[in-house]
């Protein structure tokens, strides 16, 4: 599902952001959660107690394998499930509870762009950019063409989304994510189903933002990908967080192993 933020919700008075204790040169954080937990019936907790801190202007790699709660936390951060407990809060405001004024703020790209398989790239993101009621419709063309641009469609964006392939839909739901400037880009899998080509891209494309000033926070169960685009980075494993930091750091204090047994001579 691609969540562009602004097409869920126009912005309105909710959840004001609460004064940054730390000191200065020390960013407050995009994302911030506190025992944040997600539990559904009968079952363990899909996320359990994490704690978890997304400096401003990183690029921030969340890692795990398949079903270890990447995906459930990143739907929880955006409003679009309610925890069974903890808190989350995104650009300084509690979610889901300020989602209004924070969704505008946000591009998302959530398990797999949703598209209008009859519409053209092209005009699958003159409808997402119609639906936001905060985005200026003098512009929008121009903003559809620059995101097609940005992402390597340009050829391709008259064509229905139909025949895209998967690795073309991927590209098509991030240029939906960039149609504007926000402050936080979510990014789940983002190079699901890409070529080599078309990560190397993507990872590029990541850099740039960042380098804009945009915070990237991207899931993947690749490790190369996270140490190869990645400022800051967490693991998660069944649900709970094993480690957080900056990706140096991380990749310093890693230490391994290999034992190797063979059959007596």
């Amino acid at each position: 599902m691609t969540d562009t933020a602004a097409a869920r919700s126009a912005p309105g008075p909710a959840g004001a952001a609460a004064p940054d204790p730390r000191p200065p040169g020390h960013p407050a954080p995009v994302i911030e959660t506190h025992g944040l937990t997600k539990r559904y019936r009968g079952g363990r907790p899909a996320v359990d107690g994490l704690d978890l801190t997304v400096p401003g202007g990183s690029v921030f790699g969340f890692l795990g394998p398949n079903g270890s709660g990447k995906t459930t936390t990143i739907r929880m951060l955006m409003g679009l499930i309610d925890p069974t407990a903890g808190t989350a809060r995104v650009l300084g405001r509690p979610m889901p509870q300020a989602a209004r004024t924070v969704l505008p703020e946000v591009g998302a790209l959530i398990e797999g762009p949703a598209l209008y398989g009859f519409l053209s790239g092209r005009d699958n993101l003159l409808r997402y950019d119609s639906a936001d009621p905060t985005a200026d419709p003098r512009t929008r063309r121009a903003r559809v063409g620059h995101a097609l641009e940005r992402v390597g469609l340009t050829a391709a964006s008259d064509r229905k989304a139909k025949a895209y392939s998967l690795g073309m839909k991927q590209r098509l739901g991030l240029a939906a994510a960039l149609l504007r400037p926000r402050r936080l880009l979510v990014l789940d899998e983002p190079t699901n189903g890409l070529d080599p080509q078309g990560m190397r891209e993507i990872r590029s494309l990541v850099r740039e933002l960042a380098a804009e000033g945009t915070t990237v926070f991207l899931s993947s169960h690749l490790l190369d990908e996270i140490e190869q685009v990645c400022t800051h980075a967490a693991v998660m494993a069944r649900g709970r967080l094993l480690v957080q930091g900056p990706v140096a750091e991380l990749a310093a204090s890693a230490r391994g192993r290999l034992a190797v047994t063979t059959p007596d001579p």
